[in-house]
């Protein structure tokens, strides 16, 4: 009777060794198969942000801004005079 129970003890703690090693390899190979995925999205991503990039630094090219304010319904905007700039001097505050 005794060397059944430890029978049945060592069956059962190897099944449940089992069950975690091909649980752990299941989530391992889940992982293994998202990298691909993410990592293409990734670089779609990083894509998209070249090209937002580029098309910010066309907006604010000066020539793109020179022919925006050309346009008629750019027609109430003014340069500003010189005596309508304001200089802000920032006071630098060191902690000793």
């Amino acid at each position: 009777m005794l060397f059944l129970v430890r029978l049945i003890l060592c069956v059962l703690i190897f099944g449940v060794s089992l069950y975690s090693y091909i649980n752990r390899h299941n989530n391992l190979t889940q992982f293994r198969i998202q990298v691909p995925l993410l990592t293409k999205k990734l670089k779609s991503i990083e894509d998209e942000n070249t090209r937002l990039m580029f098309e910010i630094e066309k907006f604010e090219n000066p020539l793109n801004l020179m022919e925006l304010a050309r346009k008629p319904q750019y027609g109430y905007l003014k340069h500003p005079y010189v005596s309508d700039i304001i200089h802000v001097q920032l006071e630098n505050k060191t902690e000793n």
